[in-house]
């Protein structure tokens, strides 16, 4: 953790970093903002690359329906139609 002054920062490396560390503070401390509704997104990514979903194109596709959803300023336009699954699991 960093101490900017008027803001803290922390960094995470891993996804189980992501759902041991920053899913359990953004549930105790929830967002009251638009953003709230991009963490339920967030969380819905999280559990689907915990059971594999990312390595199949059918995973990334609907990866990439919730993340169209998210984050209305940003936008990933192209999707994963020119990505390559290595590992079909």
């Amino acid at each position: 953790m960093i101490n900017h002054g008027d803001r803290l920062s922390l960094g995470v490396r891993d996804g189980p970093q992501l759902t041991e560390i920053i899913v359990p503070f953004f549930e105790k401390y929830p967002l009251l903002t638009v953003k709230k509704q991009d963490f339920k997104y967030f969380k819905q990514v999280l559990v689907l690359m915990d059971n594999k979903a990312h390595l199949t194109k059918e995973g990334l596709e609907v990866i990439t329906a919730i993340q169209k959803k998210m984050n209305r300023k940003g936008d990933l336009k192209g999707g994963f139609d020119d990505i390559e699954v290595i590992k079909d699991v």
